[in-house]
Protein backbone atom coordinates (compact mmCIF):
# COMPACT_ATOMS: atom_id res chain seq x y z
CA UNK A 1 0.00 0.00 0.00
CA UNK A 2 1.44 3.37 -1.04
CA UNK A 3 1.92 6.19 1.45
CA UNK A 4 -0.79 8.88 1.50
CA UNK A 5 -0.04 12.00 -0.52
CA UNK A 6 1.46 14.76 1.56
CA UNK A 7 -0.77 17.82 1.87
CA UNK A 8 0.70 21.26 2.64
CA UNK A 9 -0.79 22.97 5.67
CA UNK A 10 -1.96 26.56 6.00
CA UNK A 11 -4.53 28.55 4.10
CA UNK A 12 -4.62 31.27 1.48
CA UNK A 13 -5.18 34.72 2.99
CA UNK A 14 -4.41 38.39 2.60
CA UNK A 15 -5.09 39.13 6.28
CA UNK A 16 -1.45 39.75 7.15
CA UNK A 17 0.58 42.16 9.26
CA UNK A 18 2.32 44.42 6.76
CA UNK A 19 5.56 46.33 7.25
CA UNK A 20 4.08 49.73 6.28
CA UNK A 21 1.06 51.24 8.00
CA UNK A 22 -0.86 54.51 7.69
CA UNK A 23 -2.45 55.49 10.98
CA UNK A 24 -1.51 56.02 14.61
CA UNK A 25 0.94 54.36 17.00
CA UNK A 26 -1.59 52.27 18.90
CA UNK A 27 -2.89 50.49 15.77
CA UNK A 28 0.52 49.38 14.51
CA UNK A 29 1.83 48.63 17.99
CA UNK A 30 -1.07 46.25 18.70
CA UNK A 31 -0.37 44.38 15.44
CA UNK A 32 3.36 43.99 15.99
CA UNK A 33 2.87 42.88 19.60
CA UNK A 34 0.45 40.19 18.44
CA UNK A 35 3.00 39.06 15.84
CA UNK A 36 6.17 39.04 17.97
CA UNK A 37 5.24 38.81 21.67
CA UNK A 38 3.26 35.89 23.12
CA UNK A 39 0.32 36.62 25.46
CA UNK A 40 1.27 36.39 29.12
CA UNK A 41 4.84 37.61 28.49
CA UNK A 42 6.49 39.90 31.01
CA UNK A 43 6.80 43.27 29.22
CA UNK A 44 8.43 46.45 30.51
CA UNK A 45 7.50 49.70 28.76
CA UNK A 46 10.34 51.85 30.08
CA UNK A 47 9.11 55.10 28.44
CA UNK A 48 5.43 54.60 29.15
CA UNK A 49 4.48 58.31 29.27
CA UNK A 50 0.70 58.48 28.90
CA UNK A 51 0.42 54.88 27.70
CA UNK A 52 -0.71 55.76 24.16
CA UNK A 53 0.82 52.57 22.70
CA UNK A 54 -1.46 50.34 24.80
CA UNK A 55 -4.87 51.79 23.95
CA UNK A 56 -5.85 48.95 21.60
CA UNK A 57 -4.41 46.04 23.59
CA UNK A 58 -6.89 44.37 25.99
CA UNK A 59 -6.00 44.69 29.65
CA UNK A 60 -4.35 41.59 31.08
CA UNK A 61 -2.97 40.35 27.73
CA UNK A 62 0.57 40.86 29.03
CA UNK A 63 2.20 41.22 32.44
CA UNK A 64 2.91 44.93 31.91
CA UNK A 65 5.47 46.92 33.90
CA UNK A 66 5.02 50.64 33.14
CA UNK A 67 7.72 53.16 34.04
CA UNK A 68 9.01 56.60 33.03
CA UNK A 69 10.78 59.61 34.46
CA UNK A 70 7.36 61.06 35.25
CA UNK A 71 4.22 59.04 34.63
CA UNK A 72 1.10 60.93 33.53
CA UNK A 73 -1.70 58.38 33.66
CA UNK A 74 -5.31 59.51 34.00
CA UNK A 75 -6.75 56.12 34.99
CA UNK A 76 -4.51 53.39 36.32
CA UNK A 77 -5.14 49.81 35.18
CA UNK A 78 -5.26 47.13 37.87
CA UNK A 79 -3.37 44.77 35.52
CA UNK A 80 -0.41 47.16 35.20
CA UNK A 81 2.37 47.72 37.71
CA UNK A 82 3.51 51.35 37.60
CA UNK A 83 6.89 52.77 38.62
CA UNK A 84 7.60 56.48 38.62
CA UNK A 85 10.95 58.31 38.37
CA UNK A 86 12.66 55.49 36.48
CA UNK A 87 15.41 56.25 33.95
CA UNK A 88 15.44 53.91 30.94
CA UNK A 89 19.24 53.77 31.27
CA UNK A 90 19.02 52.45 34.86
CA UNK A 91 16.16 49.99 35.17
CA UNK A 92 15.07 48.50 38.53
CA UNK A 93 14.86 44.95 37.18
CA UNK A 94 17.01 41.88 37.71
CA UNK A 95 19.34 40.55 35.03
CA UNK A 96 17.60 38.37 32.39
CA UNK A 97 14.20 38.80 34.03
CA UNK A 98 12.03 40.19 31.16
CA UNK A 99 10.56 38.79 27.96
CA UNK A 100 10.15 42.14 26.21
CA UNK A 101 11.26 45.78 26.58
CA UNK A 102 9.53 48.69 24.83
CA UNK A 103 11.65 51.81 24.27
CA UNK A 104 10.33 55.12 22.91
CA UNK A 105 12.49 58.02 24.18
CA UNK A 106 12.38 61.54 22.67
CA UNK A 107 13.92 61.06 19.23
CA UNK A 108 14.18 64.68 18.05
CA UNK A 109 17.31 66.62 18.89
CA UNK A 110 15.14 69.66 19.64
CA UNK A 111 13.92 67.98 22.84
CA UNK A 112 17.49 68.00 24.16
CA UNK A 113 18.11 71.74 23.86
CA UNK A 114 19.00 73.45 27.11
CA UNK A 115 16.71 76.47 26.76
CA UNK A 116 12.98 75.76 27.10
CA UNK A 117 12.20 78.45 24.52
CA UNK A 118 14.43 76.69 21.96
CA UNK A 119 13.08 73.22 22.58
CA UNK A 120 11.12 71.31 19.96
CA UNK A 121 7.37 70.81 20.13
CA UNK A 122 5.81 73.77 18.36
CA UNK A 123 3.57 73.94 15.32
CA UNK A 124 2.45 70.54 14.03
CA UNK A 125 4.90 68.86 16.43
CA UNK A 126 3.17 70.22 19.55
CA UNK A 127 1.75 66.76 20.20
CA UNK A 128 5.26 65.35 20.56
CA UNK A 129 6.05 67.57 23.52
CA UNK A 130 2.77 66.68 25.24
CA UNK A 131 3.26 62.95 24.58
CA UNK A 132 6.51 62.75 26.56
CA UNK A 133 6.09 62.92 30.29
CA UNK A 134 9.44 64.26 31.50
CA UNK A 135 9.79 67.53 29.56
CA UNK A 136 13.32 67.85 30.97
CA UNK A 137 16.53 68.28 29.04
CA UNK A 138 18.49 65.07 28.70
CA UNK A 139 21.65 65.34 30.78
CA UNK A 140 24.54 63.56 29.06
CA UNK A 141 27.03 64.78 31.65
CA UNK A 142 29.91 67.22 31.46
CA UNK A 143 31.38 67.26 27.96
CA UNK A 144 28.72 64.83 26.75
CA UNK A 145 27.20 64.71 23.27
CA UNK A 146 24.87 67.41 22.00
CA UNK A 147 22.04 67.77 19.50
CA UNK A 148 21.44 64.62 17.47
CA UNK A 149 24.44 62.85 19.03
CA UNK A 150 22.63 63.16 22.37
CA UNK A 151 19.67 61.32 20.81
CA UNK A 152 21.77 58.37 19.62
CA UNK A 153 23.70 58.32 22.89
CA UNK A 154 20.45 57.91 24.83
CA UNK A 155 19.31 55.07 22.52
CA UNK A 156 22.63 53.25 22.89
CA UNK A 157 22.73 53.43 26.67
CA UNK A 158 19.10 52.38 26.95
CA UNK A 159 19.82 49.51 24.55
CA UNK A 160 22.66 48.24 26.73
CA UNK A 161 20.40 48.30 29.79
CA UNK A 162 17.66 46.46 27.87
CA UNK A 163 20.21 43.81 26.90
CA UNK A 164 21.00 43.29 30.58
CA UNK A 165 17.40 42.72 31.72
CA UNK A 166 16.20 40.65 28.74
CA UNK A 167 16.15 36.88 28.76
CA UNK A 168 17.83 35.00 25.93
CA UNK A 169 15.35 35.04 23.05
CA UNK A 170 13.77 38.21 24.47
CA UNK A 171 12.40 41.02 22.34
CA UNK A 172 13.30 44.73 22.27
CA UNK A 173 10.84 47.06 20.49
CA UNK A 174 12.20 50.50 19.64
CA UNK A 175 10.36 53.53 18.23
CA UNK A 176 12.46 56.11 16.36
CA UNK A 177 12.41 58.66 13.56
CA UNK A 178 15.05 60.05 11.21
CA UNK A 179 15.74 63.78 11.31
CA UNK A 180 17.71 66.64 9.81
CA UNK A 181 20.04 68.14 12.42
CA UNK A 182 22.27 71.15 11.72
CA UNK A 183 21.20 70.88 8.08
CA UNK A 184 22.58 67.32 7.89
CA UNK A 185 20.52 64.23 7.16
CA UNK A 186 20.71 61.79 10.10
CA UNK A 187 19.26 58.32 9.52
CA UNK A 188 18.52 57.46 13.13
CA UNK A 189 17.05 54.03 12.40
CA UNK A 190 20.23 53.00 10.56
CA UNK A 191 22.42 54.24 13.42
CA UNK A 192 20.36 52.30 15.95
CA UNK A 193 20.31 49.05 13.94
CA UNK A 194 24.06 49.27 13.38
CA UNK A 195 24.85 49.93 17.05
CA UNK A 196 22.44 47.30 18.41
CA UNK A 197 23.85 44.63 16.09
CA UNK A 198 27.26 45.36 17.57
CA UNK A 199 25.72 44.78 21.02
CA UNK A 200 24.61 41.33 19.90
CA UNK A 201 20.97 42.01 18.96
CA UNK A 202 19.38 40.63 15.82
CA UNK A 203 17.10 43.05 13.93
CA UNK A 204 14.15 40.76 13.32
CA UNK A 205 11.61 43.19 11.84
CA UNK A 206 11.13 46.80 10.70
CA UNK A 207 7.79 48.65 10.54
CA UNK A 208 7.17 52.02 8.89
CA UNK A 209 4.40 54.21 10.31
CA UNK A 210 3.09 57.02 8.09
CA UNK A 211 1.11 59.79 9.77
CA UNK A 212 -2.44 60.57 8.62
CA UNK A 213 -2.16 64.34 8.47
CA UNK A 214 0.21 66.38 6.31
CA UNK A 215 3.19 67.94 8.14
CA UNK A 216 3.73 71.68 7.99
CA UNK A 217 6.21 74.36 9.08
CA UNK A 218 5.69 77.84 10.49
CA UNK A 219 8.46 79.48 8.43
CA UNK A 220 9.99 78.25 5.16
CA UNK A 221 12.61 80.05 3.09
CA UNK A 222 13.77 77.18 0.86
CA UNK A 223 13.20 73.45 1.25
CA UNK A 224 16.36 71.35 0.89
CA UNK A 225 15.25 68.03 2.49
CA UNK A 226 12.04 66.02 2.26
CA UNK A 227 9.77 66.62 5.22
CA UNK A 228 9.59 63.53 7.46
CA UNK A 229 6.07 62.15 7.75
CA UNK A 230 7.02 58.63 8.80
CA UNK A 231 8.65 56.92 11.77
CA UNK A 232 9.86 53.40 12.58
CA UNK A 233 9.19 50.54 14.94
CA UNK A 234 12.30 48.31 15.09
CA UNK A 235 11.98 44.80 16.54
CA UNK A 236 15.19 43.29 17.94
CA UNK A 237 15.77 39.84 19.35
CA UNK A 238 18.46 38.67 21.76
CA UNK A 239 19.33 35.46 19.92
CA UNK A 240 20.17 32.09 21.38
CA UNK A 241 23.78 31.27 20.64
CA UNK A 242 25.29 32.63 17.44
CA UNK A 243 22.72 31.33 14.95
CA UNK A 244 21.33 34.76 14.08
CA UNK A 245 24.28 36.97 14.88
CA UNK A 246 24.68 39.56 12.15
CA UNK A 247 27.94 41.40 11.59
CA UNK A 248 27.31 45.09 11.22
CA UNK A 249 28.37 46.77 7.99
CA UNK A 250 29.86 49.53 10.10
CA UNK A 251 32.87 47.31 10.73
CA UNK A 252 34.82 47.57 7.48
CA UNK A 253 36.74 44.52 6.17
CA UNK A 254 39.82 46.77 6.43
CA UNK A 255 39.64 46.63 10.23
CA UNK A 256 42.38 44.39 11.58
CA UNK A 257 40.67 43.79 14.95
CA UNK A 258 37.04 42.67 15.25
CA UNK A 259 35.16 44.61 17.99
CA UNK A 260 34.27 42.86 21.24
CA UNK A 261 30.57 42.44 21.94
CA UNK A 262 31.02 41.93 25.68
CA UNK A 263 30.04 44.56 28.21
CA UNK A 264 30.17 44.81 31.96
CA UNK A 265 27.53 46.28 34.25
CA UNK A 266 28.61 46.92 37.83
CA UNK A 267 26.44 47.29 40.93
CA UNK A 268 23.12 45.67 41.71
CA UNK A 269 19.88 45.70 39.77
CA UNK A 270 17.74 48.74 40.47
CA UNK A 271 20.52 50.73 42.15
CA UNK A 272 22.68 53.53 40.83
CA UNK A 273 25.77 52.25 39.09
CA UNK A 274 28.25 55.12 38.90
CA UNK A 275 31.06 52.62 38.43
CA UNK A 276 29.39 50.79 35.56
CA UNK A 277 31.76 50.18 32.72
CA UNK A 278 30.37 49.79 29.23
CA UNK A 279 32.41 48.07 26.54
CA UNK A 280 31.37 48.21 22.92
CA UNK A 281 34.79 47.16 21.75
CA UNK A 282 38.23 48.48 22.57
CA UNK A 283 37.89 51.43 20.23
CA UNK A 284 34.26 52.50 20.69
CA UNK A 285 33.02 55.05 23.24
CA UNK A 286 29.40 56.12 23.60
CA UNK A 287 28.86 59.72 22.56
CA UNK A 288 32.42 60.05 21.28
CA UNK A 289 33.92 60.11 17.86
CA UNK A 290 35.50 56.82 16.82
CA UNK A 291 38.92 58.22 16.02
CA UNK A 292 40.93 54.97 16.42
CA UNK A 293 38.72 53.31 13.81
CA UNK A 294 39.47 56.14 11.37
CA UNK A 295 43.17 55.79 12.20
CA UNK A 296 43.01 52.05 11.55
CA UNK A 297 41.31 52.64 8.21
CA UNK A 298 43.96 55.21 7.32
CA UNK A 299 46.73 52.77 8.25
CA UNK A 300 45.06 50.01 6.24
CA UNK A 301 44.73 52.39 3.29
CA UNK A 302 48.42 53.35 3.60
CA UNK A 303 49.45 49.69 3.71
CA UNK A 304 47.24 48.94 0.72
CA UNK A 305 48.79 51.87 -1.18
CA UNK A 306 52.32 50.77 -0.25
CA UNK A 307 51.53 47.22 -1.32
CA UNK A 308 50.17 48.42 -4.66
CA UNK A 309 53.26 50.58 -5.20
CA UNK A 310 55.51 47.63 -4.33
CA UNK A 311 53.65 45.38 -6.78
CA UNK A 312 53.82 48.06 -9.47
CA UNK A 313 57.55 48.53 -8.83
CA UNK A 314 58.14 44.76 -8.99
CA UNK A 315 56.24 44.57 -12.27
CA UNK A 316 58.20 47.54 -13.62
CA UNK A 317 61.52 45.94 -12.66
CA UNK A 318 60.46 42.61 -14.17
CA UNK A 319 59.40 44.40 -17.34
CA UNK A 320 62.70 46.31 -17.51
CA UNK A 321 64.67 43.07 -17.07
CA UNK A 322 62.58 41.37 -19.72
CA UNK A 323 63.15 44.24 -22.17
CA UNK A 324 66.90 44.26 -21.38
CA UNK A 325 67.09 40.49 -21.89
CA UNK A 326 65.23 40.74 -25.19
CA UNK A 327 67.58 43.49 -26.38
CA UNK A 328 70.64 41.45 -25.32
CA UNK A 329 69.40 38.39 -27.22
CA UNK A 330 68.62 40.52 -30.27
CA UNK A 331 72.09 42.12 -30.08
CA UNK A 332 73.78 38.72 -29.84
CA UNK A 333 71.84 37.44 -32.82
CA UNK A 334 72.73 40.56 -34.78
CA UNK A 335 76.46 40.17 -33.97
CA UNK A 336 76.37 36.46 -34.86
CA UNK A 337 74.65 37.26 -38.15
CA UNK A 338 77.22 39.96 -39.02
CA UNK A 339 80.10 37.55 -38.29
CA UNK A 340 78.49 34.89 -40.46
CA UNK A 341 78.05 37.32 -43.36
CA UNK A 342 81.63 38.58 -43.01
CA UNK A 343 82.97 35.01 -43.00
CA UNK A 344 80.97 34.11 -46.08
CA UNK A 345 82.23 37.18 -47.96
CA UNK A 346 85.85 36.45 -46.97
CA UNK A 347 85.58 32.84 -48.17
CA UNK A 348 84.04 33.96 -51.46
CA UNK A 349 86.82 36.52 -51.98
CA UNK A 350 89.68 33.99 -51.36
CA UNK A 351 88.48 31.43 -53.96
CA UNK A 352 88.82 33.68 -57.09
CA UNK A 353 92.30 34.82 -55.98
CA UNK A 354 93.53 31.23 -55.72
CA UNK A 355 92.09 30.39 -59.17
CA UNK A 356 93.80 33.41 -60.74
CA UNK A 357 97.16 32.40 -59.29
CA UNK A 358 96.75 28.87 -60.64
CA UNK A 359 95.99 30.14 -64.16
CA UNK A 360 98.91 32.56 -64.06
CA UNK A 361 101.24 29.74 -63.00
CA UNK A 362 100.04 27.42 -65.76
CA UNK A 363 100.51 29.98 -68.56
CA UNK A 364 104.38 30.43 -68.24
CA UNK A 365 104.82 26.66 -68.13
CA UNK A 366 102.88 26.25 -71.38
CA UNK A 367 104.84 29.05 -72.94
CA UNK A 368 108.20 27.42 -71.99
CA UNK A 369 107.12 24.12 -73.53
CA UNK A 370 106.18 25.84 -76.78
CA UNK A 371 109.54 27.63 -77.01
CA UNK A 372 111.48 24.40 -76.36
CA UNK A 373 109.53 22.61 -79.05
CA UNK A 374 110.33 25.25 -81.67
CA UNK A 375 114.05 25.13 -80.91
CA UNK A 376 114.17 21.35 -81.34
Amino acid sequence: MSDPKRVQGGESTSDLVNSAHVGDNSELFASLMELHVSPGSKVADVTFGKGVFWKRIPAGTYELLASDLELVVAERDIFVRYRDAVDCRELPYEDKSLDCVVLDPPYMEGFFRRAQTHRAGTGTHAAFRDAYADGNTYDAGEGGPKWHDAVTDLYLRAGLEARRVLRVGGCLIVKCQDEVSANKQRLTHVEIVTAYEDMGFYCKDVFVLVRNNAPGVSRLLRQVHARKNHSYFLVFELPRGKAKRVRSLRWSPEREVEPSLEFEVGGTAGGKRPGAEVKLGAEVKLGAEVKPAAKTKSAAKTKSGAKKKSVAKTKSVAKTKSVAKTKSVAKKKSVAKKKSVAKTKSAAKKKPVAKTKSVAKKKPTAKKKSVAKKRG
